[in-house]
């Protein structure tokens, strides 16, 4: 019985960290060192940085010729697709910090194989969003 409670506990756990992971990254849009399109023209776009805390930085507009109009759509998705990245990498953190944290109160020791699974999670997910964000840098 105490394994299915904790299992749910888990569940919940894991269910409340995505609730809060789609709130700050859909609603807030709080994306660290991201971009938020502005404004989009024909061969044109406007983007707006943000700095490390998630504050608008600077406006960036990039213009590019009629041969190289794709990229106005690629930059354009690969911003929207920021969300989706900032989603999974905020979820992989509260999940490694739910379960850094409830292992502490337990007492129990640290365990190898699961430290090394929450952060090959957490890595892999701030490589995803590094990329992404190192994709839209090349753009501009």
């Amino acid at each position: 019985m105490d394994k299915v409670r904790m299992f749910l506990v888990w569940i919940l756990a894991l269910l409340i960290c995505f609730a809060c992971s789609y709130w700050l990254s859909y609603e807030a849009e709080f994306h660290p060192n991201g971009y938020e399109i502005v404004a989009k023209h024909p061969g044109s776009i406007s983007l707006q940085t943000m700095d490390i805390f998630g504050l608008k930085d600077q406006k960036v507009k990039v213009q590019f010729t009629e041969e190289e109009a794709w990229r106005i759509s690629k930059l354009e998705s690969d911003v929207d697709s920021l969300d989706s990245s900032y989603l999974l990498f905020f979820t992989s953190v509260g999940a490694f910090l739910f379960s850094f944290f409830t292992d502490r109160l337990k007492d129990e020791p640290l365990k190898k194989g699961e430290v090394w699974g929450i952060l090959f999670t957490v890595g892999l997910s701030w490589l995803t969003l590094q990329s992404e964000l190192s994709r839209i840098s090349e753009f501009l």
